[in-house]
């Protein structure tokens, strides 16, 4: 998906705010925002970037008559990664299974993920990847994942994933 910068020049027949058919993250003038429910509202004379459909930027380029946008299409992200849904952990709790944790989903164009496994809210050590292999010392603990997404801006982690356990 590219990113892009949007300016909302003033109108003569709509003052203030304008509303694109759009959801997911925006900076507004440089700090990060959530829109208004319905789609995306820009205010006349800011600049908003956001991450768009190839769909969307076609909406964007040809706006209704009585709206004047510049878009100028950026070469990446402008914000960290934002966590819009809570890694999701699976398997069967038991020694010798192995459990999954997904990467969740991300705005601002995650360009890696680092994956952290916990027993019971301490590190396990060594666990760094998607899968870990229940192993006797999880026996009577809860499991849980915790995944950080990592952009050229920054990097964000997402909440523990569901728990799985006790392990037996």
């Amino acid at each position: 998906m590219p990113f892009v910068r949007v300016k909302a020049a003033p109108r003569e027949q709509h003052p203030g705010w304008w509303a694109l058919g759009k959801s997911g993250s925006y900076a507004l003038d440089g700090a990060q925002i959530d829109p208004p429910k319905g789609g995306t509202f820009f205010p006349n004379g800011a600049d908003v970037d956001l991450e768009v459909t190839d769909d969307e930027l076609l909406e964007l380029q040809s706006p209704p008559n009585d709206a004047y946008l510049v878009v100028v299409e950026l070469p990446g992200p402008t914000l960290p990664p934002v966590n819009r849904d809570v890694p999701f952990l699976s398997g069967t709790p038991t020694v010798g299974s192995v459990l999954h944790v997904t990467m969740g989903n991300w705005d601002n164009a995650p360009t890696s993920y680092a994956y952290a496994w916990k027993g019971d809210g301490v590190d396990i050590a060594g666990a760094a990847a998607a899968d870990y292999r229940l192993t006797a010392k999880d026996v009577g603990t809860k499991i849980t994942a915790v995944v950080t997404a990592t952009n050229a801006i920054g990097s964000a982690t997402a909440p523990p994933s569901n728990e799985v356990g006790p392990i037996s």
